[in-house]
């Protein structure tokens, strides 16, 4: 084989592999399709853990905060998710989302990430504090009542 080919070959594997890196890289929204979407459980941080940590939100327009979803973009980490634990990162919010094959979760708070079943890498949300912020707004305020977020 010549020395060009060598090269050629080369070439176009640091090619794909610099095109893997930037795919893999690039920011996604959150929910990609909110048509086949749904909400399977929201919670929301109690401001007095004796009251447990998390209470469940049941009132909520979930078209809306699936849209804010899909505004929102993620990056994909080389974090595992297991180096966080919850008594580590303040998470006000977790929503489980079902999405047509994926099941996943998005934590909301002083680190916002979201977590695919199965998978073990975390993915960042970007502008957090503005994700948060929009998706607590479409929340009923009765059912904010107690939590870390009344406040806000």
């Amino acid at each position: 084989m010549s020395v060009e080919k060598i090269w050629l070959k080369a070439g176009v594997l640091a090619v794909v592999v610099i095109g893997v890196i930037v795919y893999w890289s690039s920011p996604k929204p959150i929910v990609s399709d909110t048509e086949d979407t749904w909400i399977g459980m929201f919670l929301a941080r109690n401001a007095d853990e004796t009251e447990g940590l998390y209470k469940f939100v049941e009132n909520f327009d979930e078209q809306a905060i699936l849209d804010v979803l899909h505004k929102a973009k993620q990056r994909q980490t080389l974090y595992n998710y297991q180096m966080y634990l919850s008594h580590q990162v303040d998470i006000d919010l977790i929503i489980s989302v079902h999405e047509k094959e994926k099941n996943y979760e998005v934590h909301l708070g002083s680190e916002s990430f979201v977590f695919y079943s199965g998978g073990d890498f975390k993915h960042w949300v970007l502008d957090q504090e503005q994700v948060l912020r929009d998706v607590a707004a479409l929340i009923d305020p009765e059912e904010l009542k107690g939590t870390v977020l009344e406040q806000k």
